[in-house]
C-alpha cells in the first residue's frame, strides 16, 4: 500500500492526455495531489501510485492538455477591453463610429477622466478628413478625443487633445527628422491627429492615470478570459510601463512599477490564476547600466509561483502596415523611399544584451521588420561571444519578415521564435496595408514558421493580445492552413498542429523561464491543465478554430468550467 505521503487527490481518466513530454507524449490517465502531477502514463500504473480513496474524474472522452501558455501578451492592458469602450469590428462608418462615441459618453464606458477613449480603431478605416468632422466640431470640439489603434503603436487624437499633449505645428516643425515621421502632417504642415510609436507616446501622456484599482479590474476580467481559453501561464512584455505611460521612447527608472502592483495584489489573494513573467521596458539605446532598473524590479518582486520579474523587453522598431510603417527592412518602403528606422544596430544595444545574459535576466526583443531581426540577432550573438553559452532562452517575437540567411541563427544562438502566428494569413492588413508597400521578395519571406521549424528553431505560441486574440486555437488553425478573407499566405510556411501544441506549452514554458515547472504534463510538475471538447490532432485546421475548452485547471482546482450545452 502506498504511503500517505504519495497519495493522490484525484486521477483524470477517460481521456486522450497530450502531455508535451517528447519522451512519452500522450498516456491514459494522470494522478495529483497538493496541486501537483504525481503519476503519468496507463491507469494501471497511476491507480497504484493513488490512494483508494482517490476522486476520479471522467474526462468523458475529451483531450487533456497542459495548461497553455501565451509567450507574448498584454495581459492587463487587454482587459480594460471588457471594461472600456471597443468599436465593433464591423462598424466602419463614420456615423457608426459618431453613434458609437455618444453610447460611449452616455454609459461612461468611453470616459478616462475628461477623455473620451474609443477602442480599437484600424487607420486604414478612416480618412482624415472625417474624423476632423466628426471630433473636431460640437460637441467634441471641447473634449479631448483619443481613437486607440488595433496594433497598439498608433492612434488618433482630436484637437482639444493634442493641444493638451502639446503635439502642435511648432512642435513637430522642431524636431529632428527622424522624429518627424512619427506624427501624419495636413497639407498646411500641421498635425492631422494620426501619430505612431513616439508620437502615440506624446498622446498616450496627456491622458489622466489609471487608478489601482482600475488596474486590479481591468486585470480580473483578463485572468477570467485567459483561463477561460485554457491559459495557465504567460509571459507580460512590459510590466513597468502604467496604462497611459510612454511606451516606445520611454526610457523608465528604477523607481517605475507600472502593472506590478496591480499583478502584485492578485498575486497575493489568490486571484492570479496563472504563471507569469513579466518584463521589465528598457530603451534600446540605454547602455548596460540601465539593468539596475532590471535588477530593483526583481528584487522588490521575487520570483512566486504566480509572479515574477524574468528579464527586460526592447522594442527593435514599431509596426510594417501603412500608414504607420516604422518597421526595420533591409529595403525601403516603396512609398517612402526609406526603409524605417535603425534602432538597435549599436555597439550600446549589444552591451546592454550581454550584461542581461551576464546578470541571468532573459532578454525578449520586439523585431517585425527583416532588419530588425537581424539585428537582435546579432546583439544575442554578442552576448554568446562575450560570455559563453548561458543557456537563457532569450526570445525574439513578431518576426514578421526574415531574411532566410538568419532561420539557421536562431537554433544556432538558442533563440526562441515567439510567434503570433494567428496574423499569418491574407487578410486587409497583409494584402492592403502591406503588400503594395514592400519589396516583393519580402512577401515570400513572410512568418516563416515551417522554415523555422526545418532549421531546428523552437517556436512559442503567442497571440500579443489585445492587438489579436488570445485564444490558442485560433492561432493554430491559422497556423496550419495560413487562410484568410482574401486567400493563402505563403501556403509553404504552414506547420502542424502537433508543432503548435509544443509551441503553446513546453516551448512557451521555456521563453517564460518556467519549464521546470510547467509545460508539460510530468510528475512534479503543477497540476495545470485544459479540457478540450475535441481530438486537435486528428481533426481538420477549421475543426481546431472551433475548438472549445471544456475546463481549465490551476494548481489542480478548476478555475475555469464552461456552462452546459
Amino acid at each position: 500500500m502506498p504511503s500517505l505521503a504519495l497519495a493522490a487527490d484525484m486521477i483524470l481518466t477517460n481521456g486522450k492526455v497530450f502531455t508535451a513530454n517528447t519522451a512519452a507524449p500522450s498516456a491514459e490517465a494522470v494522478a495529483i495531489r497538493d496541486g501537483n502531477i504525481l503519476a503519468v502514463g496507463k491507469l494501471a500504473d497511476v491507480e497504484k501510485a493513488a490512494s483508494a480513496d482517490a476522486e476520479k474524474i471522467d474526462l468523458g472522452g475529451g483531450m487533456l492538455l497542459p495548461g497553455l501558455i501565451d509567450a507574448h501578451v498584454h495581459a492587463l492592458f487587454a482587459g480594460f477591453n471588457s471594461v472600456s469602450a471597443i468599436l465593433p469590428e464591423e462598424s466602419r462608418a463614420i456615423a457608426e463610429l459618431g453613434k458609437f462615441a455618444t453610447e460611449s459618453i452616455d454609459n461612461k464606458r468611453g470616459l478616462v477622466g475628461d477623455v473620451l477613449r474609443l477602442g480599437v480603431i484600424t487607420a486604414a478605416y478612416w480618412q482624415p478628413a472625417e474624423l476632423d468632422g466628426l471630433f473636431n466640431a460640437a460637441p467634441y470640439d471641447k473634449m479631448p478625443v483619443v481613437l486607440v489603434g488595433s496594433d497598439g503603436h498608433t492612434g488618433w487624437a482630436n484637437k482639444a487633445l493634442l493641444t493638451r499633449a502639446g503635439v502642435t505645428k511648432d512642435f513637430v516643425d522642431g524636431l529632428a527628422e527622424a522624429d518627424r515621421k512619427f506624427y501624419t502632417l495636413g497639407a498646411d504642415g500641421a498635425p492631422n491627429g494620426f501619430v505612431a510609436d513616439a508620437g502615440w507616446d506624446k498622446v498616450l501622456t496627456a491622458l489622466p492615470p489609471v487608478p489601482l484599482e482600475a488596474q486590479k479590474e481591468a486585470l480580473r476580467a483578463a485572468v477570467k478570459e485567459m483561463n477561460g481559453d485554457g491559459i495557465t501561464a504567460w509571459l507580460d512584455p512590459i510590466v513597468n510601463v502604467e496604462p497611459t505611460g510612454a511606451i516606445f521612447s520611454a526610457s523608465p527608472t528604477k523607481e517605475q512599477e507600472g502593472i506590478l502592483p496591480a499583478y502584485k495584489a492578485l498575486a497575493d489573494n489568490g486571484e492570479l490564476t496563472a504563471h507569469v513573467t513579466g518584463m521589465a521596458l528598457l530603451n534600446a539605446a540605454s547602455g548596460p547600466q540601465a539593468m539596475e532598473v532590471y535588477d530593483t524590479l526583481a528584487t522588490k518582486y521575487p520570483k512566486s509561483d504566480r509572479l515574477m520579474v524574468g528579464g527586460i523587453k526592447i522594442f527593435a522598431d514599431g509596426v510594417i502596415e501603412y500608414p504607420a510603417q516604422t518597421a526595420s527592412l533591409s529595403k525601403p518602403y516603396k512609398n517612402l523611399g526609406t526603409p524605417g528606422p535603425e534602432v538597435i544596430g549599436t555597439d550600446k544595444f549589444k552591451a546592454l544584451v550581454t550584461e542581461a545574459d551576464k546578470r541571468g535576466a532573459l532578454v525578449h526583443i520586439h523585431a517585425i521588420g527583416d532588419r530588425a531581426v537581424t539585428e537582435a540577432l546579432d546583439g544575442i550573438e554578442a552576448a554568446r561571444k562575450t560570455n559563453g553559452d548561458s543557456g537563457i532562452p532569450h526570445t525574439i517575437t513578431h518576426l514578421e519578415i526574415v531574411q532566410p540567411q538568419d532561420v539557421p541563427r536562431f537554433k544556432q544562438l538558442g533563440v526562441i521564435a515567439a510567434m503570433q502566428l494567428i496574423w499569418a494569413l491574407k487578410d486587409e492588413f497583409t494584402t492592403d496595408m502591406l503588400e503594395p508597400y514592400l519589396d516583393p521578395a519580402f512577401m515570400q519571406w513572410i512568418y516563416p514558421a515551417n522554415s523555422l521549424l526545418k532549421a531546428g528553431a523552437t517556436i512559442a505560441g503567442a497571440s500579443d493580445w489585445p492587438v489579436s486574440s488570445p485564444n490558442p486555437f485560433l492561432a493554430i488553425r491559422t497556423a496550419m492552413n495560413r487562410e484568410g478573407p482574401k486567400g493563402v499566405l505563403l501556403d509553404k510556411e504552414a506547420v502542424s498542429a502537433e508543432a503548435m501544441l509544443y509551441a503553446y506549452t513546453i516551448n512557451a514554458a521555456k521563453a517564460l523561464r518556467r519549464a521546470d515547472r510547467i509545460g508539460s504534463i510530468e510528475p512534479g510538475k503543477a497540476a495545470d491543465f485544459a479540457l478540450v471538447d475535441r481530438d486537435v490532432l486528428s481533426v481538420s485546421a477549421k475543426e481546431i478554430g472551433d475548438t472549445k475548452v471544456v475546463w481549465t485547471m490551476y494548481g489542480g482546482k478548476k478555475v475555469y468550467e464552461a456552462r452546459p450545452q
